[in-house]
């Protein structure tokens, strides 16, 4: 199952990207979002709507602000 981590610099999007990357679970990354992202990780956009490749499921622990897009 590949995941998209909205919020994923944030301290529960944080914990949940280290579970991930861990590959305990059968799950991947497929992308992070968050709104403070600087391009210092590619896996990392700045915003939702740049993201153009494939998700099973979203996880959504971001600001009210970084989903208006």
């Amino acid at each position: 199952m590949k995941v998209l981590m909205n919020g994923a610099l944030g301290k529960m999007g944080a914990q949940i990207w280290t579970l991930l990357e861990s590959g305990k679970n059968g799950a991947e990354i497929a992308c992070g979002v968050d709104i403070c992202a600087d391009g210092s990780d590619p896996r990392v956009l700045k915003n939702l709507s740049d993201f153009d490749g494939k998700a099973d499921v979203i996880i959504d622990f971001s600001n009210h602000a970084g989903t208006e897009a």
